[in-house]
Parts: C-alpha cells; structure tokens; sequence
C-alpha cells in the first residue's frame, strides 16, 4: 500500500486543488466511456476498491475520483 508522509500529503492535496480550480473555470468537462479513450473500464474500478478499503482502515474519510484522458473525464466516483 502506497503511504504518503506529511509534506507529501499537502503537495498532492494543493495539486489536487489546482486541477479542480483548473477544470471549475473551464466549465464542464466532457465525457466518455473509457474504452473510446483508451482505458479499460474493469481497470478503473480497482480504483473505487483501493478508495473504499481506505476509508474501512480509516485512513481517510471519504473520496471523490475523477480520471480523465484526452480532454474527457472517461471515470467518476464519490465514496463516503
């Protein structure tokens, strides 16, 4: 399992805010079914299980996902 230390933590979170900042002011975002920009929809739901195991270890409170590629958000997903 991927542990970031403290100053790790804070530089993905302030690289987080500056994409959601980036992507608010461009208006929405176009999506996609991940096949038609090259990814593998059962690929990405690994994502949502890594996320949820987590939140079980209390690790984190909940967590909103976005992957995009080639301009399209291609995955979403919000767990609490």
């Amino acid at each position: 399992m991927l542990t970031l230390h403290s100053g790790m933590r804070s530089f993905v979170f302030v690289a987080v805010a500056i994409a959601v900042s980036a992507m608010a002011g461009a208006g929405e975002i176009p999506s996609a079914k991940p096949e038609e920009v090259g990814m593998s929809s059962e690929g990405l739901l690994h994502i949502g299980t890594a996320m949820q195991r987590r939140i079980e270890a209390g690790e984190i409170q909940g967590a909103v996902t976005v992957v995009a590629r080639r301009g399209k958000a291609a995955w979403a997903s919000g767990i609490r």
